[in-house]
């Protein structure tokens, strides 16, 4: 019995660390446009993958690397979300300490030739601090 509150007691005592892997925004579209193949939990005849080809349209692959097609028909290359935020921040922090709007943080990021789904709440977020 002793030995039963023993190991419950070194349970409670015990931390555990959850790392949570976010799938790179970027998959999808790769593999839709190489291969045209959704992932394997989506209907091809539901809303999400009809999402899924619209939105493949406006992106192109050039060796293996995704870029999206800008309005202007300027190719910007697709990042991962991190680099996103890396690229905000140095553009918000950098040199000259050019602490501006997040529209404006998000502008210079595109106009750089950089993409990422969520650049305005990322710039957001990051002005906020």
């Amino acid at each position: 019995m002793q030995s039963q509150q023993v190991t419950d007691a070194e349970a409670s005592a015990t931390v555990r660390e959850v790392l949570i892997i976010e799938e790179d925004w970027q998959i999808q579209l790769i593999e839709f446009i190489k291969e045209f193949k959704l992932p394997p939990h989506v209907d091809p005849k539901s809303a999400e993958a009809a999402r899924i080809i619209r939105h493949s349209k406006g992106f192109v692959l050039v060796s293996d690397n995704l870029y999206k097609r800008s309005t202007s028909g300027i190719l910007m290359k697709c990042v991962t979300l991190e680099e996103g935020k890396n690229i905000l921040k140095e553009i918000h922090e950098g040199v000259c300490g050019n602490h501006a709007a997040s529209r404006t943080l998000v502008g210079k990021a595109y106009r750089s030739g950089f993409f990422w789904p969520i650049a305005i709440s990322d710039a957001e977020d990051l002005v906020r601090r």
